[in-house]
């Protein structure tokens, strides 16, 4: 039996871009089953995915999301990007993944729209093996008023988060001015 690594008769030879893993033998082909596990790698080593939450910076009606969302499954088809989108109340949560720079260009986008404030990162994961949402170029969730005990805990999670983000905030601030007193003290300086 031949070295499944060696060319076969058309001549296909394993490259840095693919790798031969086995034969296919059926009545309408026989040769090499090539997986190309090099491109998949590269595409997994820079793919990532981020989890953010945020406020609404107004009142936005139904309406207002609904253009939102469908301006936002547009561009993410357009940015290779997938996710899932939570309203809650007055709470964005949402989760996206796809090729690193356009979620950091996203993330940014963000921070600096004027319908989201308070937008605290939750967690990011850099080189993703894969996407959890393949199918979804931004999949809503939208939880209503309606059902308030359904509703309750993770309103509670989702504001407990935003307040810790703020007293973190705040923490580190009076860390960095107690730094820089230290600094200036150590020095022999007046700040």
């Amino acid at each position: 039996m031949n070295d499944p690594a060696s060319p076969n008769q058309n001549g296909i030879e394993p490259d840095n871009f693919c790798t031969i893993i086995g034969r296919v033998k059926s009545k309408m082909h026989t040769g090499y089953y090539i997986v190309l596990v090099e491109v998949l790698r590269k595409e997994a080593s820079m793919m990532k995915r981020l989890k953010y939450v945020s406020r609404f910076a107004k009142d936005l009606s139904h309406d207002d999301i609904e253009s939102l969302m469908i301006q936002s499954e547009h561009n993410n088809r357009n940015n290779e990007i997938t996710g899932a989108l939570m309203t809650l109340g007055d709470l964005f949560f949402q989760v996206i993944e796809g090729p690193e720079e356009k979620i950091d260009d996203l993330i940014s986008k963000i921070q600096n729209d004027g319908r989201h404030q308070d937008v605290f990162v939750l967690g990011v994961e850099d080189k993703v093996p894969h996407r959890i949402f393949p199918n979804w170029a931004l999949k809503k969730v939208e939880l209503s008023s309606d059902s308030q005990t359904r509703i309750e805990p993770l309103t509670d999670i989702l504001e407990t988060v935003i307040l810790h983000r703020d007293l973190t905030e705040k923490l580190a601030s009076t860390l960095e001015r107690a730094f820089w007193r230290e600094m200036v003290d150590a020095e022999g300086g007046v700040a």
